[in-house]
């Protein structure tokens, strides 16, 4: 907080006195503040926005550095030492108005239409319409002109807008939205004027969705669309005194995957020197994570895998890679053995005739190779045997009662939704 008092601060008052911007109290009031300045809803805000310009000029959030000191703290003194840790994400709305590109073209171009004119810059008259009450709901809805002639007419028309943005305003937000939108949205010849709107199908998950929220990515999560963030946290248990302390957390766009946050948890719990188990779902969880957590000395508990299924009997082939053979799960050692460097894997094929002969798991089907006229070929590696022996651990006693354990998370982001209305936060960003 001290930092934060000695670099913001607002002169925007009448009386020209310096104060500060998250607190509104004056310089010789300071060592007061909490004797006679009232704490509202603004003050807060104002804290709020000074933390935020401070790590966008240093990387630097204070506030999630404090709140992590302080759940180690508390670890520190209310738990023992028989401890687990499990995690979990959440998505999180960005609680801005969901715009088709149509209605998304229109808010760019009028929002810099506006600076325009503010700074007296002369506007084309076939241009004018955008600053019009109402003109978005005449353009999106009350026009009978199809929807293909009035998307190339916005997109085109976000060219001109840009063609009118002079050197000076280059760097207003206005001005990089639409400059922005048209990189993203907009095919445009060598000397950058309109040709073509751009595929949907081409645009990835990064566009611009809103401009109000350009920070923002759109994805899709089981089968429901989703346009925002993500947050991820970690929980440490006491299990001798079912004590619990959220100790980690992280805030990200959406399209961030669960495997970089266990990726990004493992590297922080190696720099602490933690090795308490951490248990997560499928999502969390591949060979690479629970290999890279291995080397630090932490247990990664995955309560499933996603992907496809890998056949069980993988998990009993064998790979030497010094005399370069394998041998499959009836003992009997490939008669080809292809090695491929780019994928690290192995490509094999037994002779059906000879090799394969009288074998129980070719007679059963559970055989993991491809059947073929003469052989059984297919391809394996270190990761698919390891995938292989992950699926049959979750299948244990031990497994299950990680998979209780897990879900016992899943009550943060139903606090965060329902008493926190984490979705609908009075706040951009």
């Amino acid at each position: 907080m001290l930092v934060l008092k000695d670099l913001f601060y607002s002169d925007r008052r009448r009386t020209g006195e310096k104060r500060y911007l998250f607190s509104g109290v004056s310089v010789r009031s300071w060592n007061n503040v909490f004797e006679h300045q009232p704490v509202n809803q603004r003050t807060l805000n104002r804290f709020r926005a000074a933390n935020a310009f401070y790590m966008q000029q240093t990387g630097i959030d204070l506030l999630h550095e404090f709140a992590e000191k302080l759940a180690k703290s508390l670890k520190d003194a209310y738990l023992g030492t028989n401890l687990k840790r499990r995690m979990d994400s959440i998505m999180v709305d960005n609680g801005a108005r969901k715009l088709s590109r149509l209605q998304l073209a229109h808010v760019v171009i009028k929002n810099m239409l506006m600076v325009l004119d503010e700074n007296k810059i002369a506007i084309p008259e076939n241009l004018q319409h955008y600053i019009e009450d109402f003109d978005e709901n005449k353009v999106t809805y009350h026009s009978h002109t199809p929807a293909a002639a009035k998307l190339q007419t916005a997109f085109q028309d976000a060219c001109a807008v840009r063609d009118l943005i002079p050197g000076t305003l280059n760097d207003c937000e206005e001005a990089q939205m639409l400059i922005r939108f048209v990189s993203e949205q907009v095919n445009t010849n060598t000397d950058g004027s309109f040709h073509s709107v751009r595929d949907g199908k081409e645009l990835n998950s990064t566009v611009l969705n809103n401009p109000v929220e350009p920070e923002s990515t759109f994805r899709k999560k089981a089968g429901e669309n989703h346009q925002g963030y993500v947050g991820n946290f970690a929980e440490t248990v006491d299990l001798d005194t079912n004590r619990k302390i959220i100790d980690s957390f992280d805030f990200q766009p959406n399209i961030y995957s669960d495997s970089k946050f266990a990726k990004d948890e493992i590297q922080k719990m190696a720099e602490e020197g933690d090795e308490t188990t951490l248990v997560a779902d499928g999502a969390y969880i591949s060979v690479d994570n629970i290999n890279e957590a291995a080397e630090h000395g932490i247990q990664l508990v995955g309560t499933a895998m996603t992907g496809k299924e890998t056949p069980d009997l993988t998990a009993d082939f064998e790979i030497d890679e010094e005399t370069k053979t394998v041998t499959c799960p009836n003992g009997k050692t490939a008669d080809r053995v292809t090695y491929y460097e780019k994928t690290d894997s192995w490509n094999i094929s037994f002779h059906k005739e000879t090799t394969c002969k009288d074998c129980p798991f070719a007679a059963t089907g559970r055989c993991p190779m491809k059947n073929h006229k003469r052989v059984r070929s297919g391809t394996i590696s270190q990761k698919k045997i390891q995938r292989a022996h992950l699926q049959r651990t979750m299948k244990s006693e031990e497994a299950i009662a990680n998979y209780r354990f897990r879900n016992g998370v899943e009550a943060i982001p139903n606090q965060l939704r329902r008493n926190q209305k984490i979705d609908t936060l009075p706040f951009r960003g």
